[in-house]
């Protein structure tokens, strides 16, 4: 009796792990396919839109801002090096330290419109950059 019941137990908790894997796989293909509709959306808006992490590391941009900076790729350099500003310094480290970002620096940008939006709800923040030429305002609004 005993045996059987052990079996019981073994053939149960297979089943429940068969079915959580089956569960966690659907919902994998599900973020799989979101994932790829919210990257095919950002990579056609067009307004450039680059995502940088903590380090200030350049990790996905889209269509516009590689039509803005030409052809050389800025994954993996520099957002401070990618950006195209007057040369003022900037503090990349401002954008994850405070709650607001100062507005002032929008000034170093004087070709461009640029707004920060910081990601703080993922294992990895990321600073979101929309960046568009001065004059091209039109685009954002409906």
């Amino acid at each position: 009796m005993e045996d059987r019941i052990r079996y019981m137990i073994r053939v149960s908790t297979f089943c429940v792990g068969g079915v959580i894997a089956l569960l966690a796989s659907l919902f994998r293909c599900q973020l799989e396919d979101m994932l790829a509709q919210t990257k095919e959306l950002l990579a056609g808006l067009p307004v450039g839109v680059l995502l940088s992490d903590p380090q200030g590391r350049v990790v996905w941009v889209n269509n516009a801002v590689r039509d803005q900076l030409g052809s050389r790729p800025p994954e993996g350099r520099s957002w401070i090096e990618v950006m195209p500003h007057d040369g003022r310094p900037i503090d990349y480290a401002i954008f994850f330290a405070n709650e607001t970002i100062n507005q002032d620096l929008g000034k170093a940008f004087p070709d461009h419109v640029v707004h920060f939006v910081r990601l703080s709800g993922a294992r990895v923040p990321l600073l979101v950059t929309v960046i568009y030429p001065r004059g091209k305002e039109q685009v954002m609004t409906p």
